[in-house]
Order: structure tokens, then sequence, then C-alpha cells
């Protein structure tokens, strides 16, 4: 089967700077990030069959060029990204090289390295993000995508575009981003929301997800009389998101680029970098662990004010046991406490 790359050319003339990188050197960290991080975006259908044309004799063009190339272009940063530790690539005013063997040049500052790597994982984002664009506008033209588990997996959460997102972001992440968030979201649904919302509510909610269509997620929801709960849900799966997504997935921010996928190892250390245009990474996380309480907060004050709008939830039986149990542990209380405490 044709690779993305074919020769050195192809390669190089998309890696920034001068430099002395092969891409024999670089094929297998390659064919690792194709794996890892094309394929999920793209389907492995639609790639493989991208792929394919570059065995044929005919030249490829239009969108079949234009998704070879932006396949390279994010392919080229998130190897580079990822290589500069691993690979033991060095940074330095005359370029960079790969020791492949010993060390046979002055090995370049810590500092240089970081700001290297964490320069591709930016360039990288900003790819990945043009070539899902680029998905979702042409994709009728890429059987299965539309129909593809990641794309399905995102359309089934509340947080499910990147407009949603960005209204409630002061740091605004791109598509990929929202993408590798999906599982971050349904783990934040199911650990918060579901106790929130109880059980019949919170699954009568999520099927209406599941009627929309369109791959890019702008088909709206009829969330009908539950539309007041919704931004009180937006912003609490939002915001506890990100908390947990800045440590699951290595997220960083940065003044001009939002959140990106960082790959540089130490990425995410308390110990902040010197480069003054990324945010303080644990200072974010307490900011949207502090909103996301808000909004759940927020959500619970709805439902106890209205619940009569609700059935759903109103006749559910967590909802109806908790308005027993604490009236009991109430009374309890005044008897000495031993039921709230738990032990009665």
């Amino acid at each position: 089967m044709a690779r993305l790359f074919s020769d050195d050319q192809q390669f190089t003339e998309l890696v920034p700077g001068s430099h002395n990188l092969s891409l024999a050197v670089m094929q297998a960290r390659i064919d690792d990030v194709v794996e890892r991080h094309i394929i999920p975006v793209t389907t492995r259908v639609v790639y493989e069959e991208m792929i394919a044309l570059l065995n044929q004799e005919a030249a490829v063009e239009g969108i079949n060029l234009k998704f070879i190339e932006l396949a390279r272009k994010a392919v080229v940063h998130i190897a580079l990204a990822q290589s500069t530790t691993d690979l033991n690539v060095r940074a330095s005013a005359g370029g960079f090289t790969v020791n492949a063997q010993s060390e046979t040049t002055a090995v370049a500052s810590a500092e240089r390295v970081r700001q290297f790597a964490e320069n591709r994982s930016m360039d990288a984002q900003l790819a990945m993000d043009d070539l899902i664009e680029f998905m979702d506008a042409n994709a009728a033209s890429f059987a299965g995508y539309g129909a593809s588990v990641e794309r399905i997996q995102l359309h089934q959460h509340f947080i499910h575009s990147t407009s949603q997102l960005n209204s409630i972001m002061v740091m605004r992440p791109g598509r990929w981003v929202l993408q590798m968030m999906a599982p971050v979201f349904e783990y934040v649904e199911e650990k918060y929301l579901r106790s929130a919302l109880c059980d019949e509510l919170y699954v009568h909610l999520k099927s209406l997800l599941t009627t929309r269509s369109g791959v890019t997620a702008t088909t709206p929801v009829d969330y009908d009389v539950y539309k007041p709960l919704i931004r009180h849900i937006e912003l609490a799966v939002a915001h506890l998101g990100m908390q947990y997504a800045i440590d699951e997935l290595g997220l960083k921010l940065n003044v001009q680029n939002g959140f990106y996928k960082s790959f540089y190892k130490n990425a995410n250390e308390p110990a902040q970098s010197q480069n003054v245009g990324d945010y303080g990474v644990l200072k974010v996380q307490a900011h949207h662990k502090a909103m996301g309480a808000e909004a759940l907060s927020n959500l619970s004050k709805e439902l106890q004010k209205n619940f009569a709008n609700y059935p759903l939830y109103a006749n559910s039986e967590c909802y109806t046991n908790s308005i027993s149990r604490e009236v009991y542990m109430r009374e309890e209380d005044m008897n000495g406490g031993a039921a709230f405490l738990g032990c009665n």
C-alpha cells in the first residue's frame, strides 16, 4: 500500500526552517501519527481510499489532492512535535538535527527544544482543524465519514460543536480539541448530569441528541420545554469537561491559539514555561472547576424551583426519594442527628 510521503521532498518541504531531517529517519513516527491521530479523524476507509489514489498513474487532483495536502501538513507537525525528545531532535539557531548514533552536535537548550515542540504542536492543531473543517464541508464526497464512530460519538453529547464551546470559553478550543473531548464529555455527563437530572430526564434529553443529522452537528435539537435547562447543562459540561481534558488530553493554552494539543512530554508540569504567550494551566483548571460547580448549582436550582415543568424529573424515583430523605434527615438531626451521620 502507498504511504502518505513517497520521497524526501514531500516531507521536508513542509518542515519549517533549515534542517537535515530525512523521511527515512522519520518514517516510523509518521506511520504512528497516521494510525493514532489521522485515521481516527478521517476514518480508516476514507484515508485508505485517498492513499490508494497515490498508487495510480493519474494525477491526484481536486478535493482528493486537498485531502492529501492537509493530511501531510498535519502529520509533519505532529511527528516533529512528538519526535523532539524521543528521537533526540535538537533545535538551534542554524536549524535542527537528528543525532542518529552519537552526539556530534551541540545540544540545544531545554527551553529552545521546548519552544520548538510547542510551536509544532500549535501548527499541528491548526492543520488538524483545517483538515476536519475540510472533511465536514465535503462530507458528501467522503463515503462513511459522516457515519463514523468518532463523529457519531461527538454528536451524542450536549456539547457537540465548536460554536457551542466557543460561546462559553474565553480561550477557544478548535475542532480537533472538540473531537478529542468526546470521551471526556461522556465522563462528565455520566458522573455529574445523570445524578443531577435523574435517570429518566437524563436519558430522555440524551435521546433527543440522536435525532439530529449532519456531520457538522449544526442541526438544532428540539428540546421543547427543557430549553431553560440546556444552557446550565452546556455550561456544566463545557467547564467540567475542560477541567478534566487539560489533564487527560495534555492540553495547553496559548494567547494566539487557544486550547491546543501539546506533544511535549513536560507540557503540563506545574512550573510554567518562559513563553509569555502561555497561560498557567493550574489557574485555568481552577477557573473551570469553579464555573462548572456554579453551573451545576444553577441547574439544580432550576429543577427544584420549576420541577412541575419537568414531569420526568418530578416523578422520578431519585427525586421523590431525595425529598423524603431530606425531610427525614432534618427531623432526625433535631433529635441528635443519628440518621444524618449514618448511625441509624
